[in-house]
This record gives C-alpha cells, sequence and structure tokens, in this order.
C-alpha cells in the first residue's frame, strides 16, 4: 500500500496549496497584514505536519525540511541498509536506523509560533527533461 499511501499525502499537499493559492497571504500583507501571518502560520504547521507524513517515502528531504523549520535532531535517521536474513534463511537488505534517537513523531505539528527558521533553499533541484532522459538512456544501456 506504498503507493496508495503516498498519493494519500500528494493529495494533502494539493489541498495545502489549494488553500495558500486561494488564501493569497502575500496579497494580504499591506492591508491585512495579521491575516496574512495566520494564514503563513497554518500553511507552515501544514508542512510541518506534511514532512512528518512524506518521511517514509522523502526520507533526506523531509530531514532538509525540519531543519529549515528550525527543528534539531533526526526525524527520522541517520539511516543505514542492513542485511537481515528471515526465519526461513532468506536474506534481503533493509533500510533502518537507531529509531531512539529520532525526535520525529506520528501527531501533527508542534510549530510554535514565532519559532525562528532556518533561512530558505530548494528542496529539490530543477532537472533538464532532456538531459534526464538522454542520462538515464545512458546509465541503462551500460547497464545491460
Amino acid at each position: 500500500r506504498f503507493k496508495a499511501g503516498l498519493a494519500e499525502v500528494m493529495a494533502l499537499a494539493t489541498r495545502v496549496n489549494r488553500y495558500l493559492s486561494a488564501e493569497a497571504p502575500w496579497a494580504l500583507m499591506d492591508t491585512y497584514r495579521g491575516r496574512a501571518g495566520t494564514v503563513l502560520f497554518v500553511a507552515l504547521r501544514c508542512v510541518d505536519s506534511l514532512k512528518v507524513l512524506f518521511t517514509p517515502f522523502l526520507p533526506h528531504s523531509s530531514q532538509a525540511l525540519h531543519e529549515l523549520l528550525g527543528y534539531e535532531g533526526w526525524i527520522a535517521g541517520p539511516l543505514e541498509f542492513r542485511q537481515v536474513v528471515d526465519h526461513d534463511g532468506s536474506a534481503h537488505t533493509v533500510l533502518t536506523g537507531d529509531y531512539a534517537s529520532w525526535v520525529g513523531r506520528w501527531e501533527p505539528s508542534r510549530l510554535a509560533p514565532g519559532q525562528p527558521l532556518r533561512e530558505p533553499k530548494p528542496l529539490f533541484a530543477k532537472l533538464d527533461p532532456t538531459t534526464v532522459v538522454a542520462s538515464e538512456l545512458g546509465r541503462m544501456r551500460g547497464a545491460a
């Protein structure tokens, strides 16, 4: 159900985008500064909660967002690959870590009003479709 879970989280992210577009805090800054602040705070709380929901799918990006929101510690990490042998003798690799050191919890955002945020930076690099396709085709041909 990994794919279905990701679809649900993406649907929530879409709703947050719609909220932000509909409320347009950038247009309220001059006339209703308090309302603009409320809209931005609600959006940040939503992003903070989405960060937790996205962690199983995008652990590194979620960690970067966790830090940008001014938090300390590992939301879920550091992660490591470990070889596991099942009771039937079959072996496989799992992605795991030291759970005791994680600060992430399956709960709503705890972002406090006035919490200092770090300097924003992009979480993802924009990719040129032509370059990416050519690179991936070359990589796949090399692996074949």
